[in-house]
């Protein structure tokens, strides 16, 4: 989501996260002529995919060795990123342990990074 800095604030004094819904930033004109889009549409397209599992929900994500660090996130950051995804990272790519291969992806790189 995107919130106004009023709920930061808000958040801070009340020494907890609270509900973003009250502090949704919907109305940037500019950027939304600037680039086409309804801010308001955008946010409840992102709703309804979080109600579906996410944008990798049903799906299952391996990193092969030499994907994170340097410039791209570290192993610890990229599970959180595919689990606020929806997705489920799989340690190990052993057939016998791949729920559907159809819904695995691959994370590799080449040349790897270090």
């Amino acid at each position: 989501n995107i919130v106004t800095l009023k709920w930061l604030e808000q958040s801070a004094k009340e020494q907890r996260v609270v509900d973003t819904t009250p502090y949704l930033f919907v109305d940037d004109k500019e950027a939304e002529k600037r680039y086409s889009f309804s801010m308001k549409q955008t946010i409840q397209n992102g709703i309804r995919v979080r109600e579906s599992g996410g944008v990798l929900g049903g799906f299952y994500v391996h990193i092969c060795s030499g994907v994170a660090g340097n410039k791209a996130p570290s192993t610890k950051e990229l599970n959180l990123i595919i689990e606020a995804a929806g997705g489920k990272v799989l340690s190990s790519l052993t057939t016998c342990k791949l729920p559907d291969p159809a819904k695995t992806i691959v994370l590799a790189s080449d040349p790897a990074t270090s």
